[in-house]
């Protein structure tokens, strides 16, 4: 996302000034003085198709694309005979809470007191996501309560013969365990579903946020409606960023050395509000902020520079054979 951040803003710049130039080679026009129309004609087209790709592509690139909640396995529901064990995990986020779908460990420890949710990912522990105090010793009456960032999740085994167990991956043997969320039967003895997917198909899903993996995996809830406020607001950045492209095309075309100097200062403003909304305001400035604009100012400022060097330089040395050619005459 980065690399493609920092090479899209130059690069549409690049393509924009070049076109401009190119125009007022070709046909002398300098469009602030209205004299641009056929110029306008030809970047238009251009202008229109990339802003539609950059609205249709900006979701993706910037790591939102509409899609459904992801789906990080709760892999156990661990019944601890220690549970000073969780604190360490508890110290850094007690509440967080998130995943799809559910899997239980055979509980054979009566003596076992405390109950901890963790999260897997790829095999690998991510994040403690709840916590009961307590549980009833007793396996033949054994319910766990664990409260949820959105809701109460329920289990109840009757007996032990019903105790939750797992033999694989993908199987799932829940015997006559009744889970309810919020008081809403998920799975009873009657709905038995062998497969870890199919209990995803019967919404036994805990839509429960946790910051810490919006973080690290850029999950955003927003997202999943498709076209919510934050793709809006990007969408009309896009647009903004867009019409600053177009006015550095227009003052690219001029042939003096201001115009190029306003497209690079016009070129330094896009990137600006760019990092500025997209890292800062919408997602959190998970970096320090001179780092993020230093990501994108680098290689635009580069990239300008390169582009304006030749300029600028023919300019110069037009300028100075122009006065010595006055000086001669």
């Amino acid at each position: 996302v980065l690399a493609a951040m920092a090479v899209l803003p130059p690069a549409c710049f690049l393509a924009f000034a070049l076109v401009g130039r190119s125009c007022a080679r070709e046909g002398e026009l300098v469009a602030m003085q209205g004299a641009g129309r056929s110029g306008l004609r030809l970047a238009l087209p251009i202008f229109a198709a990339a802003m539609l790709i950059g609205v249709a592509s900006w979701p993706w690139l910037s790591g939102h694309a509409p899609r459904a909640y992801r789906n990080y396995k709760i892999e156990s529901v661990r019944l601890l005979h220690h549970p000073e064990v969780l604190l360490p995990i508890l110290a850094e986020d007690p509440t967080t809470s998130y995943g799809i779908p559910l899997a239980f460990e055979s509980i054979e420890n009566d003596e076992m007191r405390s109950v901890a949710v963790v999260i897997r990912r790829e095999g690998t522990a991510l994040w403690l996501i709840a916590d009961s105090a307590q549980v009833t010793a007793d396996l033949k009456n054994l319910s766990m309560n664990l409260e949820l960032e959105r809701g109460v999740l329920d289990a109840e085994f009757p007996d032990s013969s019903g105790a939750p167990s797992f033999s694989d991956a993908s199987t799932l043997s829940f015997g006559s365990a009744t889970l309810r969320l919020d008081g809403r039967e998920l799975l009873t003895p009657e709905k038995r579903l062998p497969k870890a997917r199919e209990l995803t198909n019967a919404q036994a899903t805990l839509l429960a946020r946790s910051d810490e993996l919006s973080a690290r995996f850029g999950y955003d809830e927003r997202a999943r409606t498709g076209f919510g406020r934050a793709p809006l607001l990007r969408i009309a950045l896009s647009l903004a960023i867009g019409f600053l492209a177009l006015l550095g095309w227009i003052l690219g075309s001029k042939k003096d050395q201001s115009g190029i100097g306003l497209w690079i200062i016009a070129s330094g403003v896009c990137a600006a509000l760019w990092i500025i909304c997209e890292r800062s305001v919408f997602d959190g400035a998970h970096r320090p902020l001179l780092s993020n604009l230093l990501t994108l100012l680098v290689p635009l400022l580069s990239v300008a520079i390169v582009v304006a060097l030749p300029e600028w330089l023919r300019l110069l040395l037009r300028t100075k054979s122009e006065q010595s050619a006055e000086v001669q005459a």
